[in-house]
């Protein structure tokens, strides 16, 4: 939460944040959690390889990183260098490769490169490479790491249009800080009941799984434990208006 204050600044432009911004919240978030081993994921928006140099240099403090990188990124390959989108990978086929000096600028030291492409899904060819630049080993924990990022995009949209719709709260600073811890508590309870509605195989005594104009099943736990606990409000108040309305002719009843 000490990071928050500092965030708050910068959501007053629309354009990428810079080093300078994103060192100022993550700083204090390595200080607070130094105890944990820390794995940052990020987007392309994070492809500055002076980003990369200054998350490096915290590895000895335990923090990872697995950062995407632009197709257009130069990487070396002997004595030359080409883009990294020249490096190739059939589908469904990950390769690691160590050590490997990234863009042309000096002093920036070496990192490791996975290249993934995803395999065909649902019948269709899916033609996006993942580029990921980490300081983790294997290219399994790279894999499984960067994957966990969909999940967090996920939770976004939860947080704005799919669920709490924070972005049109238009809370200063203080009602800002305030509503996200209350948001995070309230997405944790959902998203532990809906795991429960899971593990139970009752979701679709809760929740719709299919609807029209949806292309896909309903898959996320916080709708699902969000739909649940709607459900038990609604049968409970459901139950009183019955009553109520019972009472109006009890000689009917």
């Amino acid at each position: 939460m000490r990071g928050l204050p500092i965030y708050w600044k910068f959501l007053t432009h629309q354009s990428s944040s810079n080093l300078t911004e994103q060192q100022a919240v993550m700083r204090p978030v390595f200080k607070l959690l130094k105890k944990y081993k820390i794995v940052l994921i990020a987007d392309r928006e994070f492809h500055s390889i002076f980003r990369s140099h200054w998350l490096k240099k915290y590895q000895k403090y335990n923090v990872y990183f697995a950062l995407r990188r632009k197709n257009s990124t130069m990487i070396k390959r002997g004595q030359k260098y080409c883009n990294i989108s020249e490096l190739k990978v059939n589908i469904g086929e990950t390769k690691l490769f160590l050590n490997q000096k990234i863009t042309k600028i000096k002093r920036v030291g070496m990192y490791n490169l996975l290249i993934y492409e995803k395999q065909r899904y649902r019948h269709k060819s899916v033609s996006e490479k993942w580029y990921i630049l980490s300081n983790l080993s294997t290219a399994g924990k790279v894999k499984k790491v960067y994957s966990q990022r969909m999940g967090i995009e996920a939770m976004f949209k939860d947080y704005k249009t799919g669920g709490y719709n924070l972005e049109s709260s238009k809370a200063n600073e203080k009602r800002l800080n305030n509503l996200i811890l209350l948001i995070a508590i309230s997405y944790t309870i959902n998203s532990l009941a809906g795991e429960k509605i899971k593990n139970k195989r009752i979701q679709e005594y809760i929740s719709r799984t299919n609807e029209k104009r949806r292309k896909y099943r309903r898959h996320s736990n916080f709708y699902l434990g969000l739909s649940g606990i709607n459900w038990i409000v609604n049968d409970n108040f459901m139950w009183e208006l019955v009553g109520d309305l019972m009472m109006l002719n009890p000689h009917k009843t």
